[in-house]
């Protein structure tokens, strides 16, 4: 899928507020806390909303195809900005993701972000790259609530037939304690997968999901302690 911040496997495969999803002719994001969220129960662990494959035949061309979705969720003490700041620049992924192999900022005009993306993954014998240009929008829902539409421009090397991904995150207070809800989802489509990827993105996708956010988290806990003067660990 293409991306602000690269999200693994599947997710290889960030306007007004909308409660649960919603869907246009140019983009599919999901923005809000995702219906029935328990936050508390999501402090510090975030958990799969969803995720589904399906494998096919394309009608016309008869050309074998992957099509798969997945969200995540979870609750974090950071600073919103921090956060936002790291989804902001999708070139900071090279510091943190072992997914990015090399990503360049092409155009950049007020929220719109125009990106170009190399993303590799290693996993039991497989080894599967992509690289594709990609567009990312922000959107400044509220004054503590943002959201990050991202679509596909151009599919490279030919492997993506769409791809889309959004992030949302919002200050919320759980226990009386001020946190950041980060919600990530991502849909795409392969054109001639590798003969059992499903079945390998099925056991792996769940971890790999949290795994992002963690990563994504990582990065913006380690940008607000130098920006605070906190000595890293």
């Amino acid at each position: 899928m293409a991306k602000a911040v690269a999200l693994p496997l599947l997710m290889l495969l960030s306007l007004a507020p909308c409660p649960s999803g919603a869907q246009n002719p140019e983009f599919d994001f999901r923005y809000g806390i995702a219906p029935g969220a328990n936050l508390p129960s999501l402090v510090e662990k975030p958990a799969l909303v969803s995720m589904a494959y399906r494998k096919y035949r394309d009608p016309e061309t008869g050309e074998r195809r992957l099509a798969g979705f997945g969200e995540v969720q979870g609750v974090y003490d950071l600073p919103l900005d921090a956060l936002l700041a790291v989804l902001d620049d999708p070139t900071e992924a090279l510091r943190y993701s072992p997914r990015v192999l090399a990503a360049r900022i092409e155009r950049r005009q007020g929220p719109l972000v125009v990106m170009y993306q190399e993303l590799g993954v290693h996993f039991l014998g497989f080894k599967v790259g992509y690289s594709f240009r990609a567009e990312q929008i922000r959107d400044d829902l509220s004054p503590l609530e943002v959201g990050y539409r991202i679509r596909l421009l151009e599919s490279i090397d030919g492997k993506f037939f769409e791809a889309y991904t959004s992030w949302y995150a919002k200050e919320v207070q759980v226990g009386g304690r001020r946190l950041v809800y980060l919600r990530a989802y991502t849909r795409s489509g392969l054109r001639r997968p590798p003969i059992g990827l499903e079945l390998i993105l099925n056991a792996f996708t769940p971890g790999e999901m949290r795994s992002t956010l963690a990563r994504v988290v990582g990065e913006a806990r380690r940008r607000a302690a130098l920006d605070s003067g906190i000595p890293r660990r």
